[in-house]
């Protein structure tokens, strides 16, 4: 397996096999990173995150599945697999143990492959779930969502509420679960500050 190496790592350098290749000036150019990805086909980048857009872990998804048709290799996406167990440690980290209170209002913020085992978690024990999604909240009317929710495999029941925004589904609650690629979350003024908030 080839390694890229385009951070700034003082006792790493190049070796005769060709198995690692050391460029720390890639760390200020995102444009001769996705070239070298195209052209070195590492196995493994190891690079500062100020670099790497979508587009660029994209390339590089991309060459890897080029490289295993050529050698006639299935590859399979298994976004489900781990599903659960990111989903548990989730639950895990939003300190419920800690409230009181034997039906917490909780709101889990996307529906997706994890989202769906949070909530299902969630209502098991007995909470009330405000959900949101995107694909919930473009929905035409009230009973399309459960709809919706149902094809992904979550089953609602009167504890299950359905938020049309993000906004609507944090409004005064103090646990937040949040199944969605987050790159950043913004507390904004107002209303009490959520005592646990959790994301993938």
């Amino acid at each position: 397996m080839k390694v890229l190496i385009g951070y700034r790592c003082p006792t790493i350098s190049t070796d005769s096999s060709n198995k690692i290749k050391y460029l720390p000036n890639l760390s200020y150019d995102p444009v001769g990173l996705q070239i070298e990805i195209v052209m070195y086909k590492p196995g493994t980048i190891i690079v500062g995150s100020n670099i790497v857009s979508a587009e660029t872990l994209q390339k590089w998804r991309n060459t890897m599945k080029q490289m295993a048709n050529i050698l006639n290799i299935s590859h399979y996406r298994t976004p489900s697999v781990n599903a659960p167990f990111v989903a548990q440690y989730i639950i895990e980290k939003l300190n419920f143990s800690n409230d009181k209170r034997e039906n917490i209002l909780s709101p889990v913020i996307g529906c997706g492959a994890i989202g769906k085992h949070v909530i299902q978690r969630l209502i098991h024990e007995g909470h009330t779930v405000i959900v949101y999604g995107p694909s919930l909240a473009n929905c035409l009317s009230r009973a399309e969502p459960e709809n919706v929710a149902r094809s992904k495999g979550i089953f609602c029941h009167e504890g299950t509420h359905f938020a049309t925004s993000p906004q609507e589904a944090v409004k005064n609650v103090y646990y937040v679960a949040i199944a969605i690629d987050a790159v950043s979350v913004v507390t904004t003024s107002g209303g009490p500050r959520p005592k646990s908030l959790v994301w993938q």
